[in-house]
């Protein structure tokens, strides 16, 4: 076999990491009280921290204009993290004992982790580095003896993260989903507010649904939780299986919507309510007409509850507790689960609205939120509990990214209150859409455009005008 020596060899790499966003959360990942923005760049995962102005920064005046952390940089990047794969979900959960904010992200594969901030390795690594900087020789004493301490000194490149589970879900799927087909618009993925459950369509007419313990401790020693397989083996008999793992067996649940193009959970009262997980499903059929449905999802018998179902489910597993005693999880009454039949046909977003408040100022117990669904002529809110359907024309306009504002401003009176969201298109205009409620009831919806500005994939609002 001759060698032509015509052809060239080329080695191609990338000389600069993605910069394209896929999503965008706030959450308080590094402390307990920060503002922290993670941000999903295709391989990697940027987290950066919000800091207000204060009073003294004027007397930093003198530092370098193109430093990252000068006193003008309110926005800086603190921790750059590499993924092993393209990021198609990423979402914030809080355990019931922890005060920060773990990250749960999926890949277009398959795979998923449950990372967390460790403060301990992060303040070992700043010790190391001012150690070697300090001392780039090894501190020697008179008999020759090295009194550097292992521990003192970290070698290698780590990164200051815990990593509490992580495995494929295509592991659970070879055995349950022979030859499924992969959804067609993508992975999604949707975290109950009340950190009950995850809930991810990755295959067509399945729904998959991690449970999440959240008696879970992240400060629990690396050693009881080594293997961080997720959803795996369960704790032995005897043992406190809340507090050993964070998420339960991952299971899938079969469902007769094929084409879905948004899902979410609904909102309900975050502390009283007795309703188990309610998942709500833009979907698309046959015919090219949109509709939107709920089912619930039974943690304890690992299935879904259909919609119109009245069965009851008592969750034996991570039930909520009503004046100090475990509540009997249920499903909606019939009257009051979610559906709403051919919506405006270029819908593909669901974004869910918290219930409304009582005239005495408070949330009933068992009330259910509502949904909007943005399309690109009209934006829709429906709530089967209020009986309510509300249509506001916007003209053509694709929108991609949406984040609430205000999650609810009381009035005087005590029974109306308002909720805001940012709005972006594929033009980069940004809109305010305003939901108005008086008496517990949508009575108005309000759009308006801000602006012109970059083409926004996702949207994160941080508080005082920023």
């Amino acid at each position: 076999m001759s060698n032509d020596k015509s052809e060239i060899g080329h080695y191609v790499v990338t000389a600069h990491p993605s910069g394209s966003v896929l999503s965008a959360v706030q959450c308080s990942f590094l402390s307990a009280n920060s503002r922290d923005v993670v941000i999903a760049k295709s391989t990697r995962i940027e987290i950066r921290q919000y800091q207000p102005p204060s009073d003294n920064d004027g007397t930093n005046d003198t530092i370098d204009n193109n430093s990252n952390n000068n006193a003008e940089d309110r926005f800086p990047l603190l921790l750059t993290l590499p993924i092993n794969g393209r990021i198609s979900s990423l979402s914030p959960i809080r355990f019931t004992n922890s005060s920060k904010d773990c990250i749960f992200f999926t890949t277009e594969r398959g795979g998923y982790a449950l990372i967390s901030y460790d403060e301990q390795l992060a303040t070992i690594q700043q010790s190391s580095a001012a150690l070697s900087h300090s001392s780039p020789s090894k501190k020697k004493s008179d008999d020759n003896v090295d009194t550097t301490s292992s521990s003192d000194l970290i070698i290698g490149e780590h990164y200051p993260v815990r990593t509490h589970a992580s495995g494929s879900l295509t592991n659970y799927s070879t055995s349950v989903i022979a030859g499924g087909r992969r959804a067609e618009c993508g992975p999604l993925a949707a975290v109950d507010p009340l950190h009950r459950c995850i809930a991810l369509h990755l295959y067509d007419g399945f729904v998959t649904v991690i449970p999440i313990h959240r008696g879970y401790d992240i400060n629990t020693p690396r050693s009881s939780n080594s293997s961080a397989d997720g959803g795996g083996k369960q704790a032995p008999r005897g043992m406190a299986s809340l507090t050993t793992k964070p998420f339960g067996d991952a299971f899938h649940t079969r469902i007769e919507q094929r084409t879905v193009l948004s899902m979410t959970f609904l909102k309900t009262h975050p502390t009283r309510s007795t309703y188990i997980p309610q998942l709500a499903l833009l979907y698309q059929d046959a015919r090219g007409f949109q509709h939107v449905i709920s089912h619930g999802i039974d943690l304890s018998k690992k299935c879904m509850v259909l919609y119109g179902s009245t069965a009851a489910a008592n969750t034996a597993q991570d039930v909520i507790e009503i004046d100090g005693k475990p509540a009997a999880s249920v499903m909606p009454p019939p009257g009051e689960q979610l559906k709403k039949s051919r919506i405006e046909g270029g819908s593909a977003m669901l974004v869910s609205v918290p219930p409304a408040k009582t005239a005495g100022g408070g949330t009933k117990a068992n009330a259910l939120g509502g949904v909007l669904i943005l399309g690109q002529r009209q934006i829709t809110y429906h709530s089967t509990v209020e009986g309510a359907t509300k249509v506001l024309p916007i003209g053509q306009s694709l929108l991609l990214s949406c984040c609430p504002v205000v999650e609810k401003e009381g009035s005087a009176s005590g029974d109306e209150d308002m909720l805001r969201y940012l709005l972006g298109d594929e033009t980069g205009r940004v809109h305010l859409l305003v939901v108005g409620r008086k008496g517990g009831l949508v009575t108005n919806l309000h759009f308006e455009t801000l602006g012109t500005a970059s083409v926004s994939s996702a949207l994160v609002y941080l508080g005082n005008g920023m």
